[in-house]
């Protein structure tokens, strides 16, 4: 064990913490669709560390709350950029005149305002700030072998959903969503395991792999998601061409998942004799 529990701890969060007050100040400076998605998965990843770490509900209080309702915010501004960007290539494609995507448009600019304006009723900075100095404070005594053990049930848990979903999504799609949370988790965990545990079997090419199918379950998700914003009697040309996209994405994804026992047996047998 190369790191103390609570230097870790510190060191990741604090990592979270600095890079997202950057985003902030970038986008206030040069607002860009690249930095809110920077932000928001900035936010996924401090709610998915506090549920690695299973901060005790006394420390976080109300400021988990702040962060999950920015989440929340930026999310539904995030989609509506992604679902604007997916119906202007598709419209395109048809050479349509009837633009569903100026549509996205307008709702962009109010989720936009809704974000801002809730951080300047909130503030985000503070409570950070307050959930490190709780994090320091709690787990500054808390032996390492013990969440190391807590680590490992994590990680079979995920592992165990894992190859569980990818049979599942043979024959139900609607299980992708669930299966790409579960390897979020796993990207998440890898990129922050390395002082904890030695010699962890996440290589360069498993993680890209792993990466490359959540894209591709992402892609899936933005066209599921587009197709419930469209009539689809009135815009039939669009929404077949949107289903098209949806079957291809779920017929790229199986082919994908067929590997998943091969790249994820290193880590399985590592958490299990480790």
């Amino acid at each position: 064990m190369s790191k103390h529990f609570s230097s870790w701890v510190n060191d990741v969060y604090t990592t979270l913490e600095l890079e997202l007050l950057e985003l902030l100040d970038f986008y206030h400076h040069q607002p860009r669709k690249r930095i809110v998605h920077q932000m928001r998965l900035n936010l996924k990843k401090q709610l998915a560390f506090f549920q690695m770490i299973q901060l005790p509900p006394e420390i976080l209080g109300e400021h988990i709350n702040v962060i999950r309702r920015f989440q929340k915010l930026l999310g539904k501004t995030r989609a509506i950029q992604v679902q604007e960007q997916k119906a202007k290539i598709i419209e395109q494609a048809l050479n349509t005149e009837d633009l569903i995507s100026k549509q996205f448009k307008d709702l962009e600019k109010t989720h936009t305002h809704n974000w801002r304006r809730y951080l300047k009723e909130e503030s985000i900075a503070l409570a950070m700030k307050s959930i490190r100095e709780g994090l320091a404070l709690s787990y500054q005594h808390l032996p390492l072998e013990i969440f190391q053990q807590h680590l490992k049930e994590q990680m079979h848990h995920i592992l165990f959903n894992i190859k569980a979903l990818s049979n599942i999504v043979m024959f139900d799609a609607e299980k992708f969503h669930e299966l790409r949370t579960n390897f979020k988790q796993l990207i998440y965990f890898s990129e922050w395991l390395q002082p904890i545990f030695h010699h962890l079997p996440f290589a360069p090419a498993t993680i890209e792999e792993i990466r490359q199918i959540d894209r591709t379950i992402g892609e899936w998700h933005d066209y599921v998601a587009l197709l419930k914003k469209v009539d689809k009697e009135e815009k039939e040309a669009l929404a077949f061409a949107i289903k098209e996209q949806i079957e291809v994405h779920i017929l790229e994804a199986r082919a994908q998942l067929s590997k998943v026992e091969s790249f994820l047996s290193p880590i399985e047998a590592y958490f299990s004799s480790s």
